[in-house]
């Protein structure tokens, strides 16, 4: 399984009932990618804080809002400052085009 096919099969988890939460959105509109440059130590607390609004407003409308990638400048696997390692979603692209990009750095 897929780094991008575990992330669905985690989200479509159902960890509350339906109907227990959710918010309508009245139109459907392409959903909005984020790009996460992930640099050596970074703080893994930002990274999750980031993503996980995302992951909430997807759950809770029931839509694919928001889409997000992780990346690295060699696409090598990067260890954060508690020792985690992430490996990137993808290769860091060449043109960014319409993809909102947050840094993730620490110390």
């Amino acid at each position: 399984m897929s780094r991008l096919e575990q992330r669905a099969f985690v989200s479509s988890y159902d960890f509350l009932p339906k109907g227990a939460t959710s918010f309508q959105v009245p139109e459907d509109a392409p959903a909005r990618d984020y790009l996460f440059l992930l640099l050596p130590n970074l703080t893994l607390l930002a990274l999750s804080s980031a993503i996980e609004p995302l992951r909430v407003a997807n759950r809770l409308t029931g839509k694919q809002l928001y889409r997000w990638y992780t990346t690295s400048i060699q696409n090598n696997t990067v260890n954060c400052s508690n020792g985690i390692s992430i490996t990137p979603d993808i290769a860091l692209p060449q043109n960014v085009d319409d993809r909102y990009t947050f840094v993730c750095g620490g110390t």
